[in-house]
């Protein structure tokens, strides 16, 4: 197998875990099967560093905008580190999905929504660096 072989299957075998992780997460939430995080709240901790639409780049942005492209049904945004409209929206929908006040900033109770998303596409322990760069409860 050449090395161009290899990249084009590895490539097409994320798509389809993508698609398919998606699908899985989207069935096992419907029917219940899985909890989702704990929503009595909003980002309200002022300890807490917060994530906010104001055009502010990072790893972190990286981490919400990677999560939103590969496991929460938003394939086409960019993926720039930098904290658009395009991420906000994102993060709204994902709020709206969760029960959360749609604020559009990743505190603790959204980040915990986010590590929910790629511990249950990707499995447990995978939400990996951006575990210290997003915002979570734990």
């Amino acid at each position: 197998m050449t090395r161009s072989s290899l990249s084009l299957t590895s490539e097409r075998d994320c798509r389809a875990r993508r698609m398919l992780g998606g699908a899985i997460l989207a069935m096992l939430l419907s029917a219940g099967a899985l909890s989702t995080p704990n929503t009595a709240s909003a980002n309200t901790d002022p300890n807490t560093p917060i994530i906010r639409y104001d055009g502010q780049r990072g790893q972190n942005v990286w981490c919400i905008q990677f999560i939103l492209k590969n496991f929460a049904g938003h394939p086409n945004i960019t993926i720039d580190s930098t904290y658009g409209p395009e991420t906000r929206q994102g993060v709204i929908d994902v709020q709206r999905f969760f029960g959360l006040p749609l604020d559009g900033e990743v505190g603790p109770r959204t980040g915990e929504a986010f590590k929910f998303i790629i511990n249950n596409a990707a499995g447990p322990g995978t939400f990996g660096i951006c575990q210290t760069l997003v915002p979570t409860l734990t």
